[in-house]
């Protein structure tokens, strides 16, 4: 595979992808692993939560680099425009999977 035949697929079908992994990875952090980051910084006291910001750096390299490897000017600015459409498409996934909690009717908490 070339280094840049990532970037032949439909910006959709990345987007999407790149979703729904962050959400598996995001599901399984649990609220302890911040506390517990927040304290102590232990990588064993917060696995997902460690995984999950790996992630976002991976991608973040992988993105800048694609870009920097990109040695036409011209085509550098499309793959900008890529990785731009990659995020719009990953952030509208990530709040259509967000929106049916916003519509949960509170339940009041009896005195």
């Amino acid at each position: 595979m070339h280094k840049n035949d990532l970037l032949k697929y439909h910006p959709d079908e990345i987007g999407e992808q790149l979703c729904l992994h962050e959400q598996g990875l995001y599901l399984k952090i649990r609220p302890q692993e911040c506390l517990n980051w927040g304290k102590t910084q232990s990588v064993k006291s917060a696995a997902n939560l460690i995984l999950f910001c790996a992630a976002h750096e991976k991608l973040g390299a992988w993105v800048k680099m694609s870009i920097l490897n990109t040695e036409v000017l011209g085509k550098r600015a499309d793959v900008v425009d890529y990785w731009i459409k990659v995020a719009e498409v990953s952030f509208a996934r990530w709040v259509a999977i967000d929106k049916p909690t916003e519509s949960v009717p509170e339940m009041p908490i009896p005195p």
